[in-house]
């Protein structure tokens, strides 16, 4: 969707809107943004799914794969690839694509407005510690 590399690079490559750009956005101003940006989607990473730039951008995203999912042979060719006609339908996959925006805003928040060291470290703790838990339990169920 986003075509980059890491969260990082994000602003660099795909700048979030500016304040102006977002007013002018709102109120539908000649000449203003689109969601769409040289090609690339652009969505505003400091606010959530549900301010009107975003929620256009990521209703784009959710009209773009529904198009694709019925108009091409991709999803239609293999048994595992199937998907149900309940599920195509432009609720669900709009949450679907508000989902994963939501996950990858709270990463970005996460790793790059606010990157806490001693956050990365207890995650990489509790991390090992819960791939230590679970080998244990490997181990006393082969015992079984």
């Amino acid at each position: 969707m986003l075509n980059i590399e890491s969260l990082d690079k994000l602003e660099s490559v795909i700048p979030p809107p500016s304040e102006k750009e977002l007013e002018e956005y709102s109120q539908k101003l000649p000449g203003c943004i689109s969601v769409i940006s040289q090609g690339r989607l652009r969505l505003d990473w400091h606010n959530n799914h549900k301010q009107l730039f975003n929620h256009e951008a990521l209703t784009t995203v959710a009209r773009d794969f529904l198009k694709a999912a019925t108009e091409s042979d991709r999803y239609d060719d293999d048994e595992r690839n199937k998907i149900g006609g309940d599920l195509l339908k432009h609720e669900y996959v709009l949450e679907v694509v508000e989902g994963t925006f939501k996950h990858a805003r709270q990463r970005y928040k996460k790793e790059v407005l606010e990157p806490d060291p001693e956050h990365k470290v207890k995650t990489l703790e509790y991390a090992s510690r819960q791939k230590r838990k679970a080998h244990v339990r490997m181990v006393l169920l082969s015992f079984s």
